[in-house]
C-alpha cells in the first residue's frame, strides 16, 4: 500500500491505475480487504470523487486504520 501512495503522491496516474487494477481482480477475503479499501480510496482520489473518497476515509479511520494512509 506504501507503493500506491508513493504513486499517488508523485502523480504517477499509470501506476496507481496498474496496482488498482491488480487489487480488484485478487478474490475477495478478509486478508485483503484493507488492500482493497485503501485501493479504492486511491482510485477515487485519483477520478476526482472527493466525496466518495472520504466516505472511504471515514471507514479506514473508523476500523483503526489510518496509519496505513499518507493522510494530511
Amino acid at each position: 500500500m506504501r507503493y500506491l501512495n508513493i504513486c499517488y503522491e508523485q502523480n504517477n496516474e499509470y501506476e496507481v491505475k496498474k496496482v488498482v487494477c491488480f487489487l480488484h481482480k485478487v478474490p475477495k477475503n478478509a486478508e485483503i480487504g484493507l488492500a482493497k479499501l485503501i485501493a479504492d480510496y486511491y482510485e477515487a482520489l485519483l477520478n476526482k470523487k472527493s466525496f466518495e473518497a472520504e466516505k472511504i476515509l471515514d471507514l479506514i479511520k473508523a476500523c483503526g486504520y489510518e496509519n496505513y494512509l499518507s493522510l494530511n
